[in-house]
Parts: C-alpha cells; sequence; structure tokens
C-alpha cells in the first residue's frame, strides 16, 4: 500500500472555532476514518500525506455566499516510495 501526497491551500471566511465553514481531511475513505486535518481560515500550500490510497474530503460551509473567499484546492502530487528491507 502506497501513501498519498498532495498539496493544499484552504482560503474559507477566517474563524477561531473552525465550525462555520471548513474542510477536513481524512485519512480514508469514510468518516469514521482517522482524522489528517481540519482547515478553516487562510492556509497557505501545505504539503500533507496519507497511511493509505484513499483520503475523503468533508467539506462543510454554512451557505452564505463569500466571493471574497474562493474555497480549497486540492493537487495530487505522488505517491511515495517506501522501500521495504529484504530480511
Amino acid at each position: 500500500m502506497r501513501d498519498l501526497l498532495f498539496i493544499v491551500c484552504i482560503n474559507l471566511p477566517k474563524q477561531t472555532t473552525c465550525d462555520a465553514d471548513y474542510l477536513e481531511i481524512k485519512d480514508g475513505d469514510s468518516l469514521e476514518s482517522p482524522l489528517i486535518a481540519r482547515y478553516c481560515g487562510d492556509v497557505p500550500y501545505t504539503e500533507l500525506s496519507s497511511s493509505g490510497t484513499r483520503v475523503l474530503l468533508h467539506f462543510v460551509s454554512d451557505g452564505v455566499n463569500d466571493v471574497a473567499q474562493r474555497g480549497f484546492q486540492l493537487r495530487h502530487i505522488g505517491e511515495s516510495k517506501k522501500v521495504i528491507p529484504n530480511n
């Protein structure tokens, strides 16, 4: 199983509690999967990785249209190439 490597950039309304608009990135394919990160506000390009081949993006919005905020961008940049030693 290979890890996914990706970068994320967030531009959501600023808030202190991340309860109105936020993006959660889960390490797997369900909402019950472990949390990799939860973002709100402005987050510059950040490199993240998963422990396997699937991630789930869970975007929550309060429905208020804030045209000054762009949302989020995620880009897959590859897979890790772990070397497994021969014993």
